[in-house]
Formats: structure tokens, sequence, C-alpha cells
């Protein structure tokens, strides 16, 4: 689709008609935004949700473009907006601005950011709803249900849930969509790596009972990380032209292995955790989620 914007931003006289596109019958809309907003192969350079409102059926999907437009290049940011209208899925693009940048979509020095006229938005509109209904149409039950398991069970979007619904909605979904047992890979930053041992207290409460462990100290390390969630609900890099910035936010981690490579990774450097989700806490008062534990 990135060729597609490119002639289309170069040529006003192609005609892109919105036709209603309904979604497949069982199919979400929320995996169709988080499947675009990861394609950064065909559609983006690079973007991110930042709006993710489930309760309402609605997304918003920001992000830029980096063209190569005749002696140079040309960054063009914007806001892609999916809903449902009567079950058919509805494109609105907005804030549609360009500007002359390097190939890495830095601006130039001196360069001016320029708002996009109307048409060129309807008309990138159209485009989208053409790939976005083809897309999930063209997927396979199999392929389908392996997009949905991504998108419920990533850190960032329970994190959105949780921050914009209310507690029991999100227990609700934990529960409907089974995530607890669920297998899953994240990557992390390490916070911090220490063995997994009870402390004494633990220990005397323990033999005052049946001096049965818990399950978890099977596992000899405890790995404690930040989940990035900045790709879902969140903010956009500082330099994407027409956007909003903010703090980024992140998603307590606790991983219990007995892999050994844990004895050589330090604090702040990156580690895929791979296991069992056994647990999805949520604050009690605020309802706003606390952290995910998994097990190798």
């Amino acid at each position: 689709m990135k060729k597609q914007i490119g002639v289309l931003l170069l040529s006003f006289f192609m005609l892109t008609n919105l036709i209603a596109q309904k979604l497949p019958a069982g199919r979400e809309l929320f995996v169709l935004a988080y499947e675009f907003a990861q394609d950064e192969t065909d559609a983006w350079t690079s973007a991110r949700i930042t709006k993710f409102d489930l309760m309402n059926n609605e997304y918003v999907v920001s992000g830029y473009c980096v063209q190569k437009i005749m002696m140079g290049f040309q960054k063009q940011s914007y806001d892609v907006l999916l809903k449902l209208e009567k079950d058919a899925l509805s494109v609105t693009v907005g804030n549609m601005e360009s500007v002359a940048c390097d190939k890495d979509g830095k601006p130039t020095k001196g360069a001016t950011s320029m708002k996009n006229p109307q048409s060129t938005m309807t008309k990138l509109a159209g485009l989208i709803q053409k790939d976005l209904a083809g897309r999930i149409k063209s997927w396979s039950d199999e392929e389908y249900a392996e997009k949905y398991d991504e998108a419920v069970s990533n850190p960032a979007i329970i994190n959105c849930i949780a921050e914009t619904t209310t507690s029991l909605y999100t227990s609700k979904f934990i529960e409907n969509n089974n995530l607890i047992g669920k297998q899953v890979a994240y990557n992390v930053v390490v916070s911090e790596i220490k063995e997994n041992k009870p402390d004494e207290r633990i220990k005397k409460t323990l033999e005052s009972m049946d001096g049965t462990l818990p399950e978890v100290y099977k596992y000899g390390y405890e790995l404690i990380g930040d989940f990035n969630a900045i790709d879902v609900a969140a903010v956009v890099p500082e330099d994407t032209i027409g956007m909003l910035t903010g703090p980024k936010k992140t998603v307590t981690i606790f991983f219990y292995s007995n892999d050994d490579k844990l004895l050589m990774t330090k604090a702040g450097k990156e580690f895929v955790v791979k296991g069992t989700i056994k647990e999805v806490r949520l604050d009690k008062t605020s309802g706003k989620l606390s952290w995910i534990t998994i097990w190798e």
C-alpha cells in the first residue's frame, strides 16, 4: 500500500470511491486495527494506535510514511480512524501533513510542514478501506484465530482496556478470552533478576501449616521487567509531524524460569520471556493493570 499512497500523493486524477465493506461474521474490528498498526512493511514507516476504544468499537492509528519524491524524500503523517457504521467498515483520514525529509523521516533543515487537502485524505481513506477489508476477508479461520490471540494477549492492549474501562469489564475481557493459561512471548526490558526462593517469614508460616511450598518455587529465577506499552493508546515519537507527545507507558512483567541464561542478563537489557500467563493482576481500588505473571 505504500506504493499506492506514493502514487496518490503525486496525482489528483485518481478516483477512489468509498464503498460499504462489511466485515465477515464473527471477526472483530480491533484485530484489524491491531494488524494495521503493526504493518510497517506495506502500510507504514512507523505507527501507533493512539485511540483504542473497545466499548465503542473505535480505533485511531497514527503514524507516517516516508516516500521517495523526485530528488528527495517526503514524510506524510496522518491519523486513520476505523469504526463500524451499520456493520460496515468506515475509514476516515485526518490531520494529514507533508514535509521534506531525509530517508529516515527526519525533516530537512528549513523544511516547512504543509497540510494536505481534504480530497487527498478522502482518496487515501478509500485505499485503506479497500486494503483492510480485503485483508480480513482473506484470512483463514486459523490465521484469524492466531491474530486474535496475539492482540488480546498483548500487554499494551490489556493495559489500555484497564485504563479506559471498568475493573469488571477488564476482568470479563480476561475471562472471556481465556488469557490465563495462554502461551505468550514478550520482549521486556529487565529491571531485576534474582534467585527465586521463599524468605524466612514464608518458610516459618509454611512450617506451621503443611510445609508445602507454592508451586512457583519450582523455578530458580525471578525476572522483573517492563513491557513497553506505547504501541497502543499511547503516544507517537516526538519527531512525528502533527501528533501529540507525552510520557511512555509500561506494563510490569514477572517471569519465573529455570533458564540459566538469566544469570548473565543485566538490568536494562532486553529479554524475550516465553511461557504461560498465570496471572493478570488488577489493582483492587483503581481497576488498573498492576502486572502480568508468566511461568516458563
